[in-house]
């Protein structure tokens, strides 16, 4: 569908209505008043929305002010489509009385009679144009398919037959110059049928294995596909003219299919997906190679590094593999490397002009990226896996900086952490080198029953050199920030939310906070002059924090309705915010200053696992085993 500005828009069907001009990347939300969009179209010069609300009306929204245009339209209706009939806006309406019903979308009032025939509901409808008049295109409970003359509200032809069970969805497209309708069944098949001739064209397509409730066309090559959702949880793409599948269903919906539009974006075509259950909306590449891999299991880190190529994005997964992917255009760089275990926790740098990657694991690794190849293992915590890796310079030496739980406790008692620093020197390419070079070592651990944060040289034995007091036995999640030219690692210990800030060349701890439950992530940014530090918490809130004062900024980010997973900083529009995903599925924008929720969430079909945004203003979302990205002010990209 296009607006009267010619941006190329779609409109999804949920509780909470939604409008995203593909091309500007935004979002807009109407009124949670339990109202489902049904269609757009141009009202003049104004972009509207028409949709229906559990009430039994159907108010025309102009897209742009955020108010209702005319009268409600009150009636019969269950679905819906809009076309021009002599030069203004109509709406087509299928009904729960088995009508069919023309409305003039400007004065909301019928034009002429209803329209009779179907003997069951109405659950479906599509407009088009053949031979120069509108036609409307219908299904119904009756398991039949009506084509009618929209001016002279009579029907065309015989009803069409063939489905067993209720029609749930019909499209509309040209097919080698003749007009054709694609329907979707109950009877989990999708039929193609020639509407002037009105009759089938080739065998019914099948593939679905429960209802089929949605369908879409659009051209992908110069060929007519469909595109269908289904109550099996799938969207499948069929080559129209062939009556074949296309390629393998795509999956991940998380839920029964229950709407797809299609659109043209920077000239691919994509299908928008949407799971009515769960109020999830989904974009589809439809040109995106079928034989292009990915992870294999959930992606549950991810980072950004600046190559000479251009940006990149390194993603590790549950697979136990690290990939490397170009932001330019989605594809996979080189090989995916294995590492040792699964790579909780990624960090890049650059070391002596070469960009690398520090994964957490089992061990900590070292990865040359634009190799993919092993420079070396720097070692591992003595027990137990690497929950958080950072990145930091620390008189003028490059060390990476890992977080554990190592379980000093020989008797089982108490899980304990530490934090470990590793020099970063060139070194061999392969091979391992456990403990050389390991610098220091923070251990959270207790001391005839109180909690500590010590420091201890790894190469010798000295006296503990007590820096604070702190209830913590293992480190969750750290990132290093730059206060007054000093480094500072911001530490997630334990499971009591205990939060600290260590200078990297004193040792010193500083005044911080203290969360209300665990913290799941921790990120650090210089916003304005100011280093800040954000944090995701297990109790679905998060927070900012002055690291030059200790203080909280704003109030608590509440929002999220299930844990928080993931956190960074980053500048939308001018205005620094902080993006927070979770197991809620959703991603959100907050303002840094005030933490008030910066427009609406993005929905996404899993929990949101790692996120992260680069230096041109991009988003990064791993929700199971894919990774969307989004361009945020950039007025020529959108999510892909």
């Amino acid at each position: 569908m296009t607006t009267p500005e010619g941006r190329q828009a779609v409109a999804s069907a949920g509780l909470a209505s939604w409008v995203w001009s593909l091309i500007t990347d935004k979002n807009r939300t109407r009124p949670s008043d339990g109202v489902r969009p049904f269609a757009v179209t141009a009202l003049g010069t104004r972009l509207v929305v028409i949709r229906h609300t559990r009430e039994g009306t159907v108010r025309v929204w102009d897209v742009e002010t955020d108010r209702p245009v005319g009268p409600p339209i009150t009636g019969h209706i269950a679905s819906i489509a809009v076309g021009v009939l002599d030069g203004r806006p109509v709406a087509v309406t299928g009904g729960y009385d088995k009508t069919v019903r023309v409305w003039d979308v400007a004065e909301g009032r019928p034009l002429g009679q209803p329209l009779t025939g179907h003997t069951d509901w109405v659950r479906a409808v599509a407009v088009a144009l053949l031979e120069g008049r509108l036609v409307a295109v219908t299904g119904s409970d009756d398991q039949t398919v009506r084509v009618w003359d929209v001016a002279e509200g009579r029907p065309l032809g015989q009803p069409l037959t063939g489905h067993t069970r209720s029609v749930r969805a019909v499209a509309v497209a040209l097919l080698e110059g003749r007009l054709v309708a694609v329907t979707g069944s109950d009877d989990q098949t999708v039929r193609v049928w020639d509407v002037a001739e009105g009759r089938p064209l080739g065998q019914p397509l099948t593939g679905h294995t429960r209802s089929v409730r949605a369908v879409a066309v659009a051209l992908l090559e110069g060929r007519l596909v469909a595109v269908t959702g289904s109550d099996d949880q799938t969207v499948r793409v069929w080559d129209v003219a062939e009556g074949r599948p296309l390629g393998q269903p795509l999956t991940g919906q998380s839920g029964v299919v229950s709407g797809v539009f299609t659109a043209c974006v920077d000239g691919r075509p994509v299908a928008v997906t949407h799971c009515s259950e769960k109020e999830r909306v989904q974009i589809w590449d439809l040109l995106a190679d079928p034989h292009r891999t990915g992870h294999t299991a959930a992606v549950c880190a991810v980072a950004v590094a600046d190559l000479d190529e251009g940006p990149v994005a390194v993603t590790s997964g549950e697979d136990g593999t690290v990939r490397v992917w170009d932001l330019a255009d989605g594809r996979s760089v080189g090989q995916a490397w294995a590492g040792d275990g699964v790579a909780r926790s990624l960090a890049t740098a650059t070391i002596e002009g070469r960009p690398v990657v520090v994964t957490g694991g089992g061990h900590v690794g070292l990865w040359d990226l634009t190799t993919g190849r092993s420079v070396r293992w720097l070692g591992s915590h003595r027990r137990g896996g690497v929950n958080a890796v950072a990145v930091a310079t620390v008189d003028g030496l490059p060390y990476a900086i890992t977080g554990g739980n190592d379980r000093l406790d020989l008797d089982g008692d108490e899980d304990d952490g530490s934090v470990r620093f590793w020099g970063l020197p060139e070194g061999p390419p392969h091979g391992k080198s456990e403990g050389a070079l390991v610098r220091a070592e923070l251990r959270l651990g207790t001391d005839e029953g109180q909690g500590h944060l010590w420091l201890e040289e790894l190469s010798r034995e000295i006296p503990r050199r007590e820096c604070h007091r702190l209830d913590a036995h293992w480190v969750r999640a750290l990132a290093v920030a730059t206060v007054a030219d000093r480094p500072i690692a911001v530490i997630a210990c334990g499971s009591y939310g205990e939060l600290r800030a260590v200078d990297l060349t004193t040792w010193q701890s500083l005044p911080f906070g203290h969360h209300e439950s665990w913290v799941n992530a921790v990120a650090t940014a210089t916003v304005e002059g100011r280093p800040v530090a954000a944090i995701a918490g297990e109790d679905a809130t998060g927070r900012v924090w002055d690291l030059t004062t200790g203080e909280a900024l704003g109030q608590p980010l509440i929002g999220h309705t299930a844990p928080i997973r993931t956190v960074s900083v980053t500048t939308l529009n001018s205005r620094p915010v902080v993006i927070t995903g979770g197991d809620d599925c959703t991603i959100r924008a907050w303002d840094l200053n005030t933490g008030q929720q910066v427009g609406p969430e993005l929905c996404f079909p899993n929990p949101i696992r790692a996120a992260a945004t680069t230096t041109g203003g991009e988003l990064i979302v791993c929700h199971g085993t894919e990774i969307t990205l989004f361009a945020h002010d950039s007025p020529d990209r959108t999510a892909r």
